[in-house]
């Protein structure tokens, strides 16, 4: 294991810091609120940036907003056009007069900033605010979901997938179909998009998985599973369909208990309960990563979950994580399966949770996670993996540490805000080595002058023994 670089950015004042990133043939670039950078793959080296993320709309046929520094960035890389794409949302659409935004730039990776694509998406109402957006590439599409909510009210008003048609757009034609609309009743939350990890562009069936995971933490009929969904898109005719097609049944799981409020969730060393921070249980975390391996499908999903008390009586928090595979039969009917599944929570009074997984071109799996427990543990960043032909439902590889910990995040209540993500990805010069970044916390005294929140983040990459080997 080694890492790019020991402390990319370090937090003043902005909670949380969404980390992410995603790994080309040459660099990687990494984002968090409110900046990205990008860094040579090899040497670590920083190329560009650090920069605020609105620069990449700051022209004056973009729409304002997205030039400013908004958040909730997104990172994914295309291996077969060789290009990054990083978005963010705009959220200044407080009258009937105004527009929310999800902006997005194509960054060619023989280019970068010196020539690329920047274009946007209008949410599909005024004063509708699409947060928390997901992003993935599958077949001919890249796409986008939102959490949709009313900026006056706050109500929730439903989940939005932009589907963009991939290759027009770098010849500048940007073709788009939109459904809006969904799950209005907020039966579920994050709606995550299959993400193409591999080296075969084009899918056994180009209907495109979404998944959600079932969260009922107060319903005495809760059935744990995850919600299978399916897009179908025609971008001749700018039409298509989305459609729920399967759930499937998970073994049993529990919601973290937080204190005072629902921010509130796993303990940190010396820290008072209202500073115990954010659980994020309640979704299916970045990203569904998914591979075709030819005669079938394969996606990995990682939610948190609470695996036991500690002997004080504070949470212990474990990772949930999911094979789900899909076959295609001689009729084209589409079969979604959980191949393997199990929580990965060590006998010890540490949590294990906001974790990010993947796989690479043999199946082995690799998942990383934040720690921090009551007593000693720092919040810190450690990693965990299993080879393809292990027994199923095992982490067999053992812990890895990629930094740990030594100082806690300080503020309370809403500002004790956690995550909201992390991010693993996979070489695609190799589809053998892990990329995997996040958060952790490390005493920073010019930080501390003028926040508590001074998270810093780490990039780490491995990969397990034999990959090399085709599959």
């Amino acid at each position: 294991m080694s890492n790019l670089d020991n402390a990319l950015y370090t937090g003043t004042f902005v909670l949380p810091p969404d980390t992410v990133g995603d790994v080309g043939f040459k660099y990687y670039i990494q984002a968090v609120n409110l900046m990205f950078s990008v860094y040579e793959k090899n040497s670590g080296k920083i190329v560009v940036g650090p920069l605020p993320l609105g620069i990449l709309w700051s022209y004056d046929n973009a729409p304002s907003d997205c030039s400013l520094i908004n958040g909730d960035p997104n990172v994914i890389y295309d291996q077969f056009e060789r290009a990054f794409l990083i978005s963010q949302f705009t959220y200044s659409c407080d009258t009937p007069d105004t527009q929310c935004y999800q902006c997005v730039a194509v960054l060619p990776e023989d280019t970068l900033l010196d020539s690329y694509i920047y274009f946007w998406l209008s949410s599909t109402s005024p004063i509708s605010f699409g947060e928390y957006p997901r992003m993935g590439m599958f077949g001919d599409s890249y796409v986008i979901t939102t959490n949709d909510f009313d900026v006056i009210s706050g109500n929730f008003q439903g989940n939005t997938i932009y589907l963009i048609e991939r290759k027009p757009l770098y010849a500048l034609e940007l073709n788009f179909v939109v459904f809006s609309n969904i799950n209005p009743t907020g039966d579920y939350g994050v709606l995550l998009p299959a993400d193409n990890d591999g080296a075969l562009e084009t899918p056994l069936s180009p209907a495109i998985p979404f998944m959600a995971f079932v969260y009922e933490p107060y319903s005495n009929s809760f059935k744990p599973g995850l919600r299978v969904f399916e897009a179908l898109v025609d971008y001749g005719s700018g039409t298509g369909t989305f459609t729920e097609v399967s759930f499937l049944p998970v073994a049993d799981y529990q919601f973290i208990k937080c204190f005072p409020t629902y921010l509130n969730c796993i303990p940190q060393p010396g820290a008072t309960k209202n500073q115990y921070v954010e659980g994020l249980d309640d979704r299916l975390m970045h990203q569904l990563a998914y591979q075709n391996y030819g005669k079938y499908e394969s996606m990995v999903a990682v939610h948190s979950v609470l695996a036991r008390l500690d002997s004080e009586g504070n949470n212990v928090a474990g990772s949930r994580w999911y094979e789900i595979r899909r076959q295609v039969d001689s009729s084209g009917n589409r079969i979604y399966s959980v191949f393997q599944e199990s929580t990965f929570a060590p006998e010890d009074s540490t949590s294990r949770w906001m974790g990010s997984i993947a796989q690479d071109k043999n199946g082995n799996i690799a998942l990383g996670y934040s720690v921090s427990s009551a007593s000693n543990v720092f919040p810190g960043i450690r990693y965990t993996g299993r080879l393809s032909n292990d027994e199923p439902s095992t982490m067999t590889l053992g812990e890895g540490i990629i930094v740990d910990g030594s100082s806690i995040q300080k503020e309370t209540n809403f500002r004790a805000r956690y995550g909201d993500y992390s991010s693993m990805n996979v070489d695609p010069e190799d589809f053998c080595t892990f990329y995997y970044t996040t958060q952790y916390y490390a005493p920073d005294s010019f930080c501390e002058m003028f926040s508590d929140s001074c998270w810093k983040t780490k990039i780490a990459r491995f990969k397990f023994p034999g990959c090399a080997n085709a599959k």
